[in-house]
């Protein structure tokens, strides 16, 4: 989401880090991929940053994309679907809070 997005931007122009932008497929996607793109486009425009799409369980590979390209924080939003997800961190969130030994910064919408 832009919300994640302007934040990693923020961060990343902090520390002139790199951002990589992980979008896990689970369906067909290929219109929200090429709009993910242009808005990563557009919001990172002065940052250094890589686009990685994987197929597979999100969770799973959020952690496994992080530590395959060695990244220092995992930056995630927090979608809340559901009421009780807006009081706790969502299902994703909470697996890769749980399986990642990176430092995960869930962000809500803001």
């Amino acid at each position: 989401s832009a919300d994640v997005l302007l934040k990693v931007a923020e961060l990343a122009r902090r520390c002139d880090g790199e951002v990589v932008v992980l979008h896990v497929i689970q369906c067909e996607e290929g219109e929200n991929i090429e709009q993910l793109r242009q808005q990563t486009k557009q919001l990172l425009a002065d940052i250094r940053y890589r686009f990685v799409t994987v197929t597979g369980v999100v969770s799973e590979e959020i952690v496994s994309v992080a530590q395959e390209y060695g990244v220092a924080e995992i930056i995630m939003g927090k979608r809340g679907h559901r009421l009780w997800e807006n009081v706790l961190v969502g299902s994703v969130s909470q697996t890769v809070l749980e399986k990642s030994s990176i430092p995960v910064v869930v962000v809500e919408k803001m």
